[in-house]
């Protein structure tokens, strides 16, 4: 192989690795049936790529038909959180999803994610994406608490 075809070999190979990788950061955490203790857990730091995008699998829906063509103009990511809940049941009931979602898919995930959520009968759902490393974190665990404790308060009422 001469010099100029190693020099275009390796060009397109950093350009796939640049158009590939945005840098963008996300928590990842795939939590299902979450103790209380573990919905503001870290999750895992992870760099977003293909290879770890969230996917409907991870409540129990079919795989989604997106990672296996992929065009190279839409492989830009965002981080994705969803806290999904059952009003009815006091503790341990919490869906928690971290993670990197491709920006092109972000919105139909989250009402994928939110209609799986629902047919499990968990009707508080949220489902937030942003683009900002590190963004899909824990909400402050002052915040969260009141949360919980007026869900519960709630949930009471409205069952009892």
């Amino acid at each position: 192989m001469n010099f100029s075809r190693c020099m275009l070999v390796a060009v397109a190979l950093v350009f796939a690795t640049i158009q590939e990788s945005s840098g963008l950061r996300c928590w990842q955490q795939n939590c299902k049936e979450c103790p209380d203790d573990q919905i503001n857990g870290p999750g895992t730091d992870v760099m977003c790529e293909l290879r770890n995008l969230v996917a409907k699998t991870w409540l129990g829906g079919s795989q989604l038909p997106y990672n296996s063509s992929i065009l190279v103009e839409s492989l830009e990511f965002q981080c994705v959180k969803l806290i999904a809940s059952d009003p009815r049941i006091v503790g341990d009931s919490t869906d928690v999803i971290r993670g990197c979602v491709l920006k092109s898919r972000a919105k139909q995930l989250c009402k994928d994610l939110k209609n799986i959520e629902l047919e499990k009968r968990k009707t508080n759902s949220v489902c937030k994406i942003c683009d900002k490393d590190m963004c899909n974190g824990a909400m402050r665990q002052g915040v969260t608490s009141i949360f919980l404790i007026f869900l519960r308060i709630f949930a009471k009422f409205l069952f009892h």
